[in-house]
């Protein structure tokens, strides 16, 4: 409850409610009053979602938030939402950004090219500059890709997915050590709830790489004397240019998968 005085109204009309998350920083719950606003001298009731609600939580709106300030402006070559957690089936809709520099619009952001950027407005600080997507319908988004800049002056190492299921903007998930200037995945795991225990399985490196994983051949088999293959869709933290995921998974080991990161941590 704020409360007003003899000298004017000391209450804050928007409220963001954070919570100390386990990146060891602060991350946004949710915001109240961006257009609605908190009224002052009386109880205010701000209704937060439970973490199970705001992963089933469709939304007509979504974002990604940097968490970091940006020196020089945020760029972006390329990013995309997915209906489904292998990143293969994009969510159509219009993009939106926080807003744009130097003539790098934000459609240069989704036009498949990694040699054009948008560029968010000058020397954010955090959580100003955003890329997002408005849907016609609401929707979950369950993977994001993201394509930054490889240098570290247009470049965040952590962002924020949030939706928008009312008037206020939600937090989703919050995602850190990102990689410059490779394509990475942003998973949401949480959002799977028809998914059946043992419907996915994978491999992770426990052990720091210091220039990448490269995979060759992955393959998965069913009996105790691997004769039985097991095939499905490839699901990756992104990739190198020209190392797709499907590389791992074509039965030659000519090609391979390299991962995003370099180095990788374990």
């Amino acid at each position: 409850q704020a409360s007003r005085t003899m000298t004017g109204d000391p209450s804050s009309p928007v409220i963001r409610l954070e919570r100390w998350g386990p990146e060891k920083r602060w991350e946004t719950v949710r915001t109240f009053g961006t257009l609605k606003r908190v009224r002052s001298g009386e109880w205010a009731t701000l209704r937060f979602l439970t973490a199970e609600e705001k992963f089933r939580t469709r939304a007509t709106e979504w974002r990604l938030v940097s968490e970091d300030p940006v020196t020089r402006h945020w760029a972006v070559a390329e990013f995309r939402f997915y209906y489904d957690i292998e990143c293969k089936s994009p969510l159509p809709g219009t993009p939106q950004a926080s807003g744009e520099g130097l003539n790098r619009f934000v459609s240069s952001a989704i036009d498949g090219r990694v040699d054009t950027y948008w560029w968010s407005q000058a020397a954010p600080g955090p959580r100003q500059a955003w890329l997002g997507y408005s849907f016609g319908v609401r929707d979950i988004v369950r993977c994001a890709k993201l394509h930054q800049s490889s240098d570290a002056d247009f470049a965040t190492t952590a962002v924020q997915l949030q939706s928008r299921p009312q008037a206020d903007w939600l937090h989703v998930k919050s995602f850190s050590r990102l990689v410059l200037g490779e394509q990475q995945h942003l998973h949401v795991f949480e959002a799977l709830r028809t998914t059946p225990a043992g419907a996915m399985w994978r491999v992770a490196n426990y052990d720091s790489i210091q220039r990448g994983w490269v995979i060759a051949e992955l393959e998965f088999y069913s009996d105790e004397d691997c004769s039985r293959i097991e095939v499905g869709n490839e699901l990756s933290p992104g990739q190198r240019q020209g190392r797709d995921p499907a590389a791992a998974f074509d039965l030659r080991l000519t090609s391979s998968w390299q991962s995003p990161c370099g180095p990788c941590e374990r």
